[in-house]
């Protein structure tokens, strides 16, 4: 198969402090080998209340705000003596320390680079936390305002992914028919052009309480959303191989994870609902549980205007499906 263009150009990984090496670093030192892009490390510092990070007041340090501008440098400096071994690339300047809110220091970076592509984990965990029940484990304030705000792909690992886990052959696409899962396949597609990867759509149809819900109207529900997914995938995947899945179920999240697992899936692309009625941003309940609980990347796309990246795709195909 003839292989579009390198996808990615510009990387960026969001990294937290500590002396420990961050798997969402190696997992984009990893990518942007391979698609021979320019990786940027971006490490997010908040302020305490009222300080100036623009040149006026200096902080003093704080159990949240470890280090001071003046430290910036020397920070800086640590972060690239860390991970230079891993990337030989990687330059000086290549390393950077932003002042402010997390999610709001990183996105303003990431815009600031034109990334094509932000790499993140999720929340940092205790030794204690990680060996709670699953139901406690979350995303994350930063990693949640970074995908339902980025202008780019998001992809998040959970744990450090080498050079022969991101040779994405199997991608499953979770679909619920926004505007953002359309350009979840549409970036499926890009992956599947370029390197020939299967794409597997899947879509869970809610049960409704029984009686209400008959199997017949259950049946009629499947065939018609058994022709929407074919609609879609035929628009956004043809010249790829694809499949379609529908399949009833109570809890999206579940039914994803076990679909997963069940094809062998490398790679989890999903669209992330931005904005609630009250105008509050979230990434989305389903998008929260699944990269927190799976074993493989999870790309997050929070609408069609986050491939605006790559010229090739053509804007008009990746209208909301109705």
């Amino acid at each position: 198969m003839t292989e579009h263009p390198d996808l990615f150009h510009t990387l960026m990984a969001a990294t937290a402090a500590g002396p420990a090496i961050d798997g969402a670093v190696l997992t984009a030192v990893h990518l942007a080998r391979r698609h021979k892009a320019r990786l940027f490390i971006v490490h997010a510092v908040p302020l305490p209340r009222g300080a100036d990070h623009g040149g006026g007041s200096t902080p003093n340090r704080t159990p949240s705000c470890p280090i001071v501008p003046n430290d910036a440098g020397a920070a800086a400096q640590q972060l690239y003596a860390r991970y230079a071994a891993h990337c030989p690339s990687l330059k000086p300047d290549d390393v950077r320390i932003a002042w402010g809110v997390a999610w709001e220091a990183v996105f303003r970076e990431a815009v600031k680079l034109k990334c094509d592509l932000i790499v993140m984990g999720p929340h940092a965990r205790s030794p204690d936390a990680a060996r709670a029940p699953k139901t406690k484990r979350f995303l994350g304030s930063t990693a949640d305002g970074v995908i339902s705000r980025a202008r780019c792909p998001v992809l998040i690992a959970n744990g450090a992914f080498d050079a022969s886990q991101l040779n994405f052959k199997r991608i499953v696409v979770g679909v619920d028919f926004s505007s953002s899962c359309t350009a979840a396949v549409g970036l499926a597609a890009l992956f599947a052009k370029r390197s020939g990867a299967f794409v597997s759509t899947f879509h869970m149809l809610p049960i409704a309480p029984y009686p209400k819900y008959s199997p017949k109207a259950l049946e009629a529900d499947i065939s018609r959303q058994q022709k929407r997914m074919d609609a879609l995938c035929s628009r956004l995947l043809e010249g790829t191989g694809y499949q379609s899945v529908l399949k009833p179920g109570v809890q999206p999240h579940a039914e994803i994870l076990n679909f997963v697992e069940q094809v062998g899936a490398d790679l989890i692309v999903m669209g992330s609902h931005t904005r609630d009625r009250t105008g509050k941003w979230y990434a989305g309940s389903v998008v929260q549980r699944v990269t927190c609980h799976t074993r493989c990347p999870v790309i997050v796309v929070n609408g069609p205007d986050a491939l605006t990246p790559w010229e090739f795709v053509n804007p008009a195909v990746y209208p909301t499906t109705t």
